[in-house]
């Protein structure tokens, strides 16, 4: 319910030879089986101005294939009232604070359409914290009964918020709850939101408002700060700091 959408380009515009038993969702090309390329979609869809005039007139090649991304949060409650009870969450090749992010997300308003609490502005809540990771912008798909036209100007990520590196917990001082960053990849300010991530950690946001900063001459780069953080952490955690993507 929360996934990439695939246009089935070989099955409905850029027909595969009768010889083909390969789907190119499995990502396998052989001379029997050849994929669809971009300029091969590209070409489908200029044949099909009538039913998608933005993309045939495109002179980009790939906006053919960029489409938005799966997103049943805002109609939600018309999936469970129908009886589905079991919802499917893309998470191949996404980070770990996207899949702890729609989750959560999904997990919330589950809950509250269970306790008769889901609202439209809750809705709209859960799907803003959807946007704050990996994503292509948002479709309703085929599920309510509209074809797809909703083809993403975003190649990559329209995340409304970024993370970079900074560096790796190196020890978490559990009865005073303060953990110690070593600063491999680059600098901080006095307040940060943080998002640590590891193996066994999970994913770990973190608000910060102030560091207390020491040079440790035995480490390459030296520098090295102390910050409270009330979840356990671990040596070699991610240690990541958000920025606005704007």
């Amino acid at each position: 319910m929360r996934n990439d959408l695939y246009w089935p380009v070989n099955a409905r515009y850029a027909k595969s030879p009768p010889s083909a038993s390969r789907r190119i969702s499995k990502s396998k090309c052989s001379p029997t089986a050849p994929c669809a390329s971009p300029n091969q979609a590209a070409a489908s869809f200029r044949k099909t101005r009538s039913d998608f005039p933005e993309i045939a007139a495109s002179a980009d090649r790939t906006a053919a294939v960029r489409i938005k991304d799966l997103c049943t949060l805002p109609f939600i409650d018309k999936l469970l009232d129908a009886g589905i009870d079991s919802l499917k969450i893309e998470g191949r090749n996404r980070p770990p604070d996207y899949v702890h992010t729609v989750i959560a997300a999904y997990r919330q308003a589950i809950d509250a359409w269970a306790a008769h609490q889901l609202t439209d502005d809750l809705k709209k809540e859960l799907v803003a914290k959807c946007r704050s990771v990996f994503n292509r912008d948002f479709s309703n798909g085929f599920f309510l009964g509209r074809p797809i036209t909703d083809f993403t100007e975003n190649e990559n990520n329209a995340a409304t918020r970024k993370r970079t590196l900074v560096g790796k917990i190196i020890n978490y001082y559990q009865k005073s709850g303060i953990a110690r960053l070593w600063l491999q990849n680059g600098t901080i300010s006095d307040t940060e939101d943080l998002v640590i991530m590891g193996p066994t950690t999970g994913v770990v946001e973190c608000h910060v408002d102030a560091f207390r900063r020491e040079d440790d001459s035995t480490l390459s780069p030296q520098a090295t700060a102390t910050f409270p953080c009330p979840v356990k952490l671990r040596a070699n955690d991610a240690v990541y700091k958000i920025i606005s993507s704007s």
